[in-house]
């Protein structure tokens, strides 16, 4: 399933401070996509992509690695590291308007039912405040 070892890459790299924490990212991008049997079923496909993030905790010296793969049909790496870091602005901006309108960090419910129940009736709420909001 993964290219040969021996194919060249095009990477990347971004380093951020903040938040109690170093964080380097490694973009790396791999647009020979010629061995990956599927790839006719993909259409648009052009690349595979992986995300290493190395997190460095300033106060504990704790250091982890997360690494995320993905496929896509962008074949820029500095094209692949802004949607990248995009997408997690987007999930940190819901995250923090669903802590601070409806306090869902502080939320006790933990019958499942009920909390998927509350998280679609919270999202509706969200969806229609940013829609309100633009049509004033």
């Amino acid at each position: 399933m993964f290219p040969p070892l021996h194919l060249l890459h095009v990477y990347s790299e971004t380093l951020v401070k903040g938040h109690g924490r170093i964080e380097k990212r490694i973009y790396t991008l791999d647009t020979d996509i010629g061995w990956f049997a599927d790839r006719k079923q993909r259409k648009g496909l052009a690349a595979f992509r992986k995300c290493e993030s190395h997190v460095t905790r300033t106060k504990s010296g704790k250091e982890s690695v997360e690494t995320r793969y993905f496929i896509t049909t962008l074949t820029d790496v500095e094209e692949f590291a802004r949607a990248v870091r995009s997408h997690w602005a987007i999930e940190n901006n819901l995250h923090w308007s669903l802590d601070v309108l409806f306090h869902d960090d502080d939320c006790p419910v933990l019958d499942r039912n009920t909390a998927e129940n509350l998280a679609i009736a919270i999202s509706g709420s969200l969806n229609n405040s940013y829609t309100s909001s633009k049509t004033l």
